[in-house]
């Protein structure tokens, strides 16, 4: 099931590289780059799990986020910030789906579209996210 839970915590653990996790979040700011990135397009995500599944997770972090109970210290939030939180949901028992959830920081957290060309950021902090899923 790849439904986000009411335990979810997002976690500052000491990780050598949050990329290589299977679960993580990273905390961004804006950089002006000249670097264009090339890649593979993936499906939407809510084809894969559903609309109405993508929509609730969507809703719940972005509730969890703006009641600050989400990270495990407080963080030095400035107007602008990106927050792109990563997970691995098992779809079927051959196939894993990438979750992206991406939020801007205006005073509030609030949903951004998630566009993986963006390359105008420079990583601020990152780490690994603690009970994702929901046990159902």
């Amino acid at each position: 099931m790849c439904k986000i839970s009411d335990k979810l915590k997002l976690c500052t653990c000491s990780t050598v590289n949050v990329y290589e996790l299977k679960h993580y979040w990273e905390l961004s700011k804006f950089q002006k780059s000249d670097i264009k990135v090339v890649g593979t397009l993936m499906p939407p995500q809510q084809i894969i799990i559903g609309e109405d599944i993508d929509r609730h997770n969507h809703e719940k972090l972005e509730k969890m986020l703006n009641d600050g109970n989400c990270f495990d210290v407080d963080l030095k939030l400035n107007h602008g910030d990106f927050l792109e939180i990563h997970l691995t949901c098992e779809y079927d028992k051959n196939e894993n789906v990438q979750l992206v959830y991406e939020f801007v920081y205006n005073g509030k957290w609030k949903l951004k579209k998630h566009y993986p060309f963006d390359n105008d950021r420079v990583m601020k902090q990152g780490g690994k996210v603690l009970r994702p899923f929901s046990r159902v």
